[in-house]
């Protein structure tokens, strides 16, 4: 394994909490379904940008990705 698959969980707990974290907004006060939907989408479009994010600033501080951090990071 290469020194980069430290960095997998630790940014997976982060991009979960704050994931989970949009998603605590939608059970508010008033339980609408509607805004439960978008707090749901954003949260989804959040997860998907932000480990999009985290490859892309992987890659580029460490010049490439292994193929052990890609298997790690696809099973995670």
């Amino acid at each position: 394994m290469s020194y980069q698959t430290a960095y997998i969980i630790p940014a997976y707990f982060l991009i979960t909490l704050l994931t989970h974290l949009i998603l605590k907004g939608a059970f508010g006060k008033d339980p609408d379904p509607s805004k439960f939907g978008r707090s749901f989408m954003g949260g989804l479009a959040f997860k998907m940008l932000a480990s999009f994010a985290f490859l892309t600033i992987m890659f580029m501080v460490f010049g490439g990705i292994d193929p052990d951090f890609l298997a790690v990071f696809m099973g995670v």
